[in-house]
């Protein structure tokens, strides 16, 4: 079963490896010819460095993510017909922007992103990347890929390896909680993992409740240009963050009990 699970979570690791080698390539490419370039090239840079940064990230993710495709070659199906009632699918979006607004905030007034470096530094180029350029990288290609490679491949793969010793029930909770747990150690860093594992997590629970992959990478670019705008708007940093914090714990419980409800009673 080792070997198995190995091979189950091999692409989600080269394309982590090979998305961190090629972006750290780039930037110090870039470094290297802005230093070439002189003072006023080094000037422009230290003004567009959150935009560079994204740019050369999503070169690097779109190379690593197309090695994956070729190496899983049609194995994830990516489209198809919506399962489930249309008020679940639309509770449990909703549930889940509550939720990753909640995190958001625990987070920011927990001092835990100010205590973590780069955490820290992340949280910062997300507010100083231009608004465009922030939805096409962090709105639509990082879930894209995200969503391909630890939903579509990670999670699928480790399930059918469960399913060989397990129930379907509990082989869903191993695959989802193994998936999402890898997924938060792709962040980088303690507060971005956390965040990332808990919202993997419901995203795997959103894939069970829909049965379509495009929706799941809808909801994560949705989760995410949500993130980017409030950033900007200075809701997380607001004296009013407990209110806000309150409120979207309550909104996300609610969703997440309108579905559990609405399950059972059928």
């Amino acid at each position: 079963m080792g070997e198995k699970t190995a091979r189950a979570v091999l692409p989600m690791a080269v394309f982590a490896v090979v998305y961190q080698i090629l972006a750290s390539i780039l930037q110090l490419g870039v470094q290297r010819y802005a230093q070439g370039g002189g003072a006023p090239l080094l000037a422009w840079l230290s003004v567009h460095a959150a935009d560079v940064s994204a740019m050369t990230a999503a070169v690097a993710m779109t190379a690593a993510f197309a090695l994956v495709l070729r190496m899983t070659y049609g194995e994830v199906r990516f489209t198809g017909k919506l399962s489930g009632r249309t008020d679940r699918i639309l509770a449990a979006a909703g549930g889940i922007l509550a939720l990753s607004v909640f995190l958001n905030l625990f987070l920011m007034r927990s001092g835990a992103v100010a205590a973590d470096s780069s955490a820290a530094a992340a949280s910062d180029r997300t507010r100083q990347v231009s608004l465009p350029l922030g939805i096409l990288v962090y709105g639509v290609l990082g879930p894209l890929a995200e969503e391909v490679i630890f939903r579509g491949v990670t999670f699928h793969r480790i399930f059918r390896v469960c399913r060989e010793r397990y129930e379907e029930k509990k082989s869903f909770l191993l695959a989802a909680g193994l998936s999402s747990l890898l997924f938060g150690l792709y962040h980088g860093n303690a507060v971005q993992g956390l965040y990332a594992a808990i919202m993997g997590f419901a995203f795997c629970l959103f894939l069970a409740l829909g049965r379509n992959l495009a929706a799941v990478a809808v909801l994560h670019g949705a989760v995410n240009v949500m993130t980017l705008i409030l950033a900007r708007t200075g809701v997380y940093e607001t004296e009013n963050g407990a209110a806000w914090m309150a409120a979207a714990l309550g909104i996300a419980a609610c969703c997440g009990g309108y579905v559990l409800f609405q399950r059972k009673r059928d």
